[in-house]
């Protein structure tokens, strides 16, 4: 995998880990769907900013895909919230993020792609990882069998955004703005058609808009990281994303992760490795 694809997977990865963690805690606190329209309506002005800083012109078939984009991204944002705000974390992230990562591998097998035999390792270290760094006894809050469904339904959705809406790489930066505002009409109007407050305050609206932000630069990144590799490996590498929430919780906030999960770390970093070196 080339380097730029790898770092670009890898700042993928970690922004995504902060959007999810900053979405799911704004979710606790106001209407699931008024979060995930603002998240993608950060989303979609950072893409009126960053469209015209790209080579390609402007084209309208962008529009038709981003529209596309924002069906999906409505929807799975709205489920992983969800999911995160009502289910099991320790469920709902890893299964979204391997089942967001599989799907597109997947499809780039079946289109043809060849990957060595050390990529292949890299793939499946990954996706051991995840699930080994979010593992967790003690998360009993939530349906087992809730947290299973959004989990699944989370990956498998957002993986056929970034499927669908990588089919624009000549003009990547150009379909980041219509998919986030498409986003934020789609979840506006069913907000108001089913009588539900679109506002945000305190901090509700302070995690949402680092879950913005986040997004805006996880998508961004995981666009051209597909760009420089293909859609399946920088998916793979972006699902690394609930390793880099554990992280952050041991540096930052000094938690004492399970052995579990330090053992998953450990096989996270072998796994770039490998992805780096193949």
């Amino acid at each position: 995998m080339d380097l730029a694809a790898l770092l670009l997977g890898l700042l993928a990865a970690a922004a995504l880990g902060v959007a999810d963690f900053s979405g799911g805690a704004a979710a606790r606190l106001a209407d699931t769907r008024a979060v995930a329209a603002w998240t993608w309506g950060a989303v979609g002005v950072t893409g009126l900013v960053i469209g015209p800083l790209g080579s390609a012109p402007f084209r309208a078939g962008v529009l038709a895909w981003g529209m596309l984009g924002g069906v999906l991204a409505a929807i799975g944002t709205t489920v992983l919230f969800y999911g995160i705000a009502n289910g099991r974390v320790a469920i709902v992230a890893p299964l979204s993020a391997v089942t967001g990562a599989s799907v597109p591998v997947v499809l780039d097998a079946l289109g043809g792609s060849k990957f060595s035999a050390t990529v292949l390792a890299g793939i499946v270290l990954a996706l051991v990882g995840v699930v080994m760094t979010t593992w967790s006894r003690n998360d009993g809050r939530g349906s087992l069998a809730l947290s299973i469904a959004t989990g699944l339904a989370a990956g498998l959705v957002l993986a056929l955004l970034f499927v669908l809406t990588a089919q624009t790489l000549d003009e990547v930066l150009w379909v980041v703005a219509p998919v986030g505002l498409a986003t934020l009409a789609i979840l506006a109007v069913v907000s108001m058609a089913t009588r539900r407050s679109m506002r945000l305050g305190g901090s509700a609206l302070r995690w949402t808009v680092v879950a913005g932000v986040g997004t805006a630069i996880a998508y961004t990144s995981f666009l051209l990281s597909a760009s420089e590799s293909s859609v399946g490996l920088a998916a793979v590498v972006t699902s690394l994303y609930p390793a880099v929430t554990v992280l952050a919780a041991v540096v930052i906030w000094k938690e004492r992760p399970a052995m579990i999960q330090r053992v998953g770390l450990v096989v996270v970093v072998v796994a770039v490795a490998l992805l780096g070196g193949g």
